[in-house]
């Protein structure tokens, strides 16, 4: 019987574009925020049990015990099922001598502290949206290797002024030379762009041209990112 949450994932967003106001964004779980503080962060299969001394399962829902708690330290009280820790792993050690066991199925299991900072419900939205938007691209990319062609995908929230011209630009620019191109609009929330980007993506290569000392065989062309 579960005796706690069970964490079935954590959001990961494009490792290239992680910055929100000049702070990397990550989930609060996460080893990349974990670490500064000389934690280990958990992984999908943990068990969140207590929360600030209070176990979740004595309330209707988790997200009572962290109401109103965002920016602010809270103790977890973790059971580690899928990742590891030096604490588990110091705590495992010492029942296998007080057992007698080297079996750790024969160790009951035991619960670690974890000192965290959530992040707000709004930061939580964009971390869940970003994370969707970069496991969509990655997903398509598959995919399309598999179908043996090259794809490039971009998805915009929006079209309004320069945060979404900086969006198509990251998602363009690398991989302007793909034989297919995905802009995904889905949940566009509109804007004025559109004839910027249209504009854009009509660009065509007008010259060529090649030094006569290169050895790479590459050709460079007038049009930037035609």
């Amino acid at each position: 019987e579960m005796n706690g949450y069970e964490i079935v994932e954590i959001p990961e967003r494009d490792p290239d574009f992680h910055m929100i106001d000049r702070q990397p964004m990550y989930s609060p779980l996460t080893e990349q925020v974990l670490r500064l503080s000389g934690q280990q962060g958990l992984k999908p299969g943990d068990i969140i049990i207590g929360i600030n001394g209070e176990h979740v399962m004595n309330v209707p829902s988790i997200s009572m015990l962290l109401r109103g708690k965002a920016g602010e330290s809270v103790r977890l009280e973790v059971q580690r099922v899928t990742s590891k820790s030096k604490f588990t792993e110091l705590r495992r050690a010492k029942m296998r001598l007080l057992e007698g066991s080297n079996n750790d199925e024969d160790i009951p299991a035991a619960t670690e502290p974890l000192v965290v900072v959530p992040f707000s419900a709004d930061d939580f939205d964009d971390l869940l949206y970003a994370a969707w938007e970069w496991k969509t691209r990655v997903r398509a990319k598959i995919l399309a290797a598999e179908a043996g062609f090259t794809l490039g995908y971009i998805h915009l929230q929006d079209m309004r002024g320069a945060p979404a011209a900086d969006a198509f630009a990251r998602g363009f620019y690398p991989d302007h030379d793909k034989q297919v191109l995905i802009v995904d609009i889905r949940h566009n929330s509109g804007g004025s762009i559109d004839s910027w980007l249209l504009d854009t993506l009509q660009r065509k290569a007008w010259m060529y041209w090649q030094g006569r000392e290169d050895t790479d065989g590459g050709m460079m062309w007038d049009e930037q990112f035609a």
